[in-house]
């Protein structure tokens, strides 16, 4: 387990719900529940709804820059608007950005210098899209951020020791090979290896990226798609993450 020392909090919200917060996804529990549980989530950890955007997310490749121009009513019952994308980015400090998850990766980054702050969903899907260096890449071509600035902090996610598939695995991507063991009947995918090295060879500095010790696949603190799938569950409830600036 590759695990940093700094966690980016300094100047920044960043936080990932647990259980205790309740289910944060409206395709769980009634509209007013949810509501009231992200309300109760981003009030705790120093923002507000009426500051935060959700992302919509399909394992796809879209980065998407957002501001105060795309706050919404969060007051009406249209609760499913949401900013189609795999990343948001701002430079505003209004702005709280936020994204489900229930074993993929929320990855944090923020940079000082020019005060942006991006939030990206990690996914297999997504790991193989190159997200990672996309993301590095596009806050450098978009906002001149130097990689070497950046902090980066990858919150709870499914660990290689939970992330196993059968054998033989029924599709294999040739970017997940070199992160991929085959044990005792099963493969197990360490993503967490994968980002890591992505965010390396893009020129971020090891000493600024902070992994997450929490295996959602385990933890009975946190919602996890693979485990509540194996256990005959409802698999639709999720976690969020909020990113923001100080």
């Amino acid at each position: 387990m590759m695990h940093y020392n700094m966690k980016p909090t300094a100047h920044i919200i960043c936080e990932t719900s647990t259980r205790y917060d309740g289910n944060m996804s409206f395709k769980n529990g009634t509209v007013e529940e949810v509501l009231q549980n992200r309300i109760r989530f981003l009030e705790k950890n120093g923002t507000t709804i009426e500051q935060y955007i959700p992302m919509r997310c399909d394992h796809g490749e879209t980065i998407c820059i957002v501001d105060e121009s795309d706050f919404f009513d969060t007051t009406t019952a249209e609760q499913e608007k949401y900013i189609p994308a795999e990343v948001l980015v701002t430079q505003s400090k209004k702005v709280a950005l936020f994204l489900l998850t229930a074993d993929c990766q929320p990855m944090s980054f923020y940079d000082q210098v020019t005060q942006t702050i991006a939030l990206a969903h990690i996914s297999r899907k997504t790991f193989t899209r190159n997200l990672v260096q996309k993301t590095v890449g596009f806050l450098h071509e978009r906002f001149a951020v130097n990689p070497s600035n950046l902090l980066v902090y990858i919150g709870p996610h499914i660990k290689k020791e939970s992330y196993a598939f059968t054998l033989p695995l029924q599709e294999e991507s040739p970017e997940l090979r070199a992160y991929t063991k085959m044990q005792n009947d099963y493969a197990h995918i360490d993503l967490e290896k994968g980002s890591v090295t992505h965010l390396l060879n893009t020129g971020v500095l090891p000493e600024h990226i902070t992994v997450s010790p929490i295996d959602t696949g385990t933890s009975s603190e946190h919602f996890s798609y693979y485990r509540m799938k194996k256990e005959g569950a409802d698999t639709t409830a999720r976690i969020a993450t909020v990113l923001m600036m100080k």
